[in-house]
Order: structure tokens, then C-alpha cells, then sequence
């Protein structure tokens, strides 16, 4: 008779490892495609983003990126983020 809440308890473990290697895999399969928890990249919070969203962004920030420099003169030349490239 003891065999049956022996039973009992192995099939509710099995059932709870499968359970958390299913949830384990719905993050494999979604991280597979976006970034993890706490990824920056150049600054920018990429966490849950696709590879496509970064690049946008960091596309946008580089379009409106200046450097200015400032020569022995004292003059000062603006160079654009499109300037660079």
C-alpha cells in the first residue's frame, strides 16, 4: 500500500520538471529571436527587441550624431553622422 503516494509523488515531479523544461523552452524559442534581459548596446536598452528594432535605432542615433572639432586655431568643424557614413 505505501507504493501509491510513492507513485503519486514521482508522476507529480515528472509532471513539474516537464512543466519547467516547457517554460524553459518557450524562452530558448523567444530569445532565439530578441535580446535577453539587461543587453545594451551602444547605449541603447535592446532587452526584448528583435535584431532588426537595434539596428533601426542605432541607424536613427547615428543619422543625428555630431562630433565637432576644434582645431590649434580655435575654429570648430561640425562633422555629421552622415558625413561619416
Amino acid at each position: 500500500m505505501a507504493t501509491k503516494p510513492i507513485k503519486k509523488r514521482i508522476i507529480s515531479v515528472g509532471i513539474f520538471i516537464l512543466l519547467l523544461a516547457g517554460i524553459y523552452m518557450g524562452f530558448v524559442y523567444y530569445y532565439s529571436k530578441y535580446f535577453t534581459f539587461g543587453t545594451w548596446i551602444n547605449g541603447q536598452y535592446c532587452t526584448g527587441k528583435s535584431v532588426e528594432e537595434v539596428q533601426d535605432e542605432i541607424a536613427e542615433l547615428h543619422n543625428s550624431y555630431q562630433l565637432a572639432l576644434i582645431d590649434k586655431n580655435a575654429e570648430k568643424f561640425i562633422v555629421s553622422g552622415e558625413d561619416i557614413g
